[in-house]
């Protein structure tokens, strides 16, 4: 998947404090490996994108974090968990990119594909399971 981050967006947008430690594989997420993250994503969590009066940012403050954080109109984008927030705000903001926003979860994303999360670390757990 990383290969594939060459030619398009895909963008995490979690909001919880503590996701920043989670996404750079600093602590403990509660997944079966390291780190809460797919390689090559992007974090912009959507309340960042609100002020504190509860409303969208301006357009322009809203494109500058996009692009601080990687975001490329032109390239195809995936928003991804917790995304309909930064799906909305995308589609609004660019009518014309081809914006899609995948449904699921990290957690069901390491169940069927586990090897596409935090870069495919082996869980601590899939590894003891060798000795027994």
């Amino acid at each position: 998947m990383a290969n594939l981050m060459n030619f398009l967006n895909v963008i995490q947008c979690n909001i919880q404090d503590y996701v920043y430690v989670h996404f750079n594989n600093e602590q403990e997420c509660g997944l079966n490996a390291f780190g809460c993250r797919i390689p090559g994503t992007h974090n912009v969590p959507s309340n960042e994108l609100v002020g504190p009066d509860g409303l969208l940012l301006p357009q322009e403050e809203i494109k500058t974090k996009l692009s601080e954080a990687g975001f490329d109109e032109k390239k195809p984008t995936i928003t991804e968990m917790q995304a309909s927030i930064l799906s909305t705000i995308l589609d609004n903001f660019f009518p014309n990119a081809p914006i899609k926003m995948y449904n699921g979860s990290l957690k069901e994303m390491e169940i069927h594909a586990p090897e596409r999360v935090s870069d495919g670390v082996t869980p601590i757990a899939a590894s003891l399971n060798a000795f027994f």
